[in-house]
């Protein structure tokens, strides 16, 4: 059994892929990482991706996936 990485503090950003305003997503992520806050990412296009590239340039992110074998656009249920 693999070991968890160090989760604490973290936060999730997480929103729908046709978000209008990803540079509000970016400074929040920014924002967060320069605090030394570890941003965790599910990997969605839209508000995940866009939080987890602009956090990973100050912070290691973390990418979660419940599901790895989910293909783009396709619905978890």
């Amino acid at each position: 059994m693999s070991e968890w990485p160090e989760l604490n503090p973290s936060i999730a950003i997480v929103g729908s892929r046709e978000f209008q305003n990803l540079e509000a997503v970016r400074r929040a992520a920014h924002f967060f990482a320069s605090k030394g806050i570890r941003v965790v990412s599910g990997g969605a296009r839209g508000v995940d991706q866009e939080a987890e590239k602009a956090a990973e340039k100050i912070h290691p992110t973390l990418k979660l996936s419940i599901k790895p074998q989910m293909r783009p656009g396709e619905v978890f249920r």
